[in-house]
């Protein structure tokens, strides 16, 4: 059973020229924002977006989308880029660089608030599956 990806204020976006809808397990997006998948696949590589740790709006993606506080999602980011194991997700200031960034950047993934319109260049990921 898929569920629209609009959980609470959250719209969860990808800049991905597909002609489906795009589902994602909860699962597969943790493994996205844990940056342990890397490409869509079609084998276009993924670029991560997210707000910054303060951010009310990355707190409520955080946890009502990946099922974890933004602190735990911080010390895999710090982990993964001391180990050398990857480069953590490209930060973003505010909506306006994230929409404006999904949409010049194909393959890109990130969260907008619900109630921002967006265009045709971006596609509204659902979520289907158990919740981890």
């Amino acid at each position: 059973m898929s569920t629209p990806s609009k959980a609470g204020d959250v719209q969860l976006l990808c800049n991905l020229n597909s002609p489906t809808e795009i589902t994602l397990s909860h699962l597969q997006l943790k493994r996205i924002y844990t940056m342990k998948t890397k490409v869509w696949p079609d084998g276009t590589p993924i670029t991560v977006y997210t707000l910054e740790t303060g951010n009310p709006l990355h707190k409520a993606f955080a946890q009502e989308l990946l099922k974890t506080d933004i602190y735990q999602l911080d010390r895999i980011w710090n982990r993964l880029t001391f180990s050398g194991q990857s480069k953590p997700p490209i930060i973003l200031e505010n909506e306006t660089e994230m929409l404006e960034n999904l949409k010049n950047t194909p393959g890109s993934i990130g969260y907008l608030s619900s109630k921002v319109n967006i265009d045709h260049a971006l596609q509204t990921i659902q979520i289907s599956g158990p919740q981890q």
